[in-house]
């Protein structure tokens, strides 16, 4: 018997690119973020209704715009650079280039997606019995660089083009 493959929520990784849009340098283990907790990728898709008296009673459908948005809990520790980064971003209106994944970039198939966000919601959970977090809200950032999303081919992140 054979079980089938799956991957874990811990084995997916978040990573900060240090150097301006470019290419994607996220293969240092120096950019991960490591202080990431719970992600939450959400992808939605606006709809145009093409339906009319001539669709056989059917409505029918074409995908407009897409939309993103990153719920990031990430603990609470102002030491960090990536900490740093994302509460900078939020108090002076900047963005961060992250790549939320699937996987690290050796793990053939990891995806996810490869964008600037601008940060809006940086929530700090104060929890009686539990260390302290952050709640982080992000959507991609007005930018001439637009989302990509990107897949490893074992060795490096490349954008999906089909």
């Amino acid at each position: 018997m054979t079980c089938e493959a799956f991957r874990l929520g811990k084995d997916a990784k978040v990573y900060r690119n240090l150097v301006p849009y470019s290419t994607p340098t996220f293969t240092a283990a120096a950019n991960e973020v490591k202080i990431a907790r719970d992600v939450t990728q959400n992808l939605d898709k606006g709809d145009f209704d093409g339906s009319t008296r001539g669709t056989g009673g059917w409505r029918q459908h074409a995908g407009t715009l897409k939309d993103a948005s990153i719920d990031l809990e990430i603990l609470y520790r102002p030491s960090d650079v990536h900490y740093e980064a994302l509460l900078a971003a939020f108090l002076f209106d900047g963005c961060v280039e992250l790549l939320i994944v699937s996987g690290p970039p050796t793990v053939i198939g990891a995806d996810g997606l490869w964008a600037e966000f601008t940060v809006t919601g940086f929530t700090r959970n104060e929890p009686l019995e539990e260390g302290l977090t952050v709640s982080v809200t992000l959507m991609p950032a007005i930018s001439t660089n637009e989302p990509k999303w990107v897949k490893s081919n074992g060795a490096v992140f490349s954008v999906v083009t089909s």
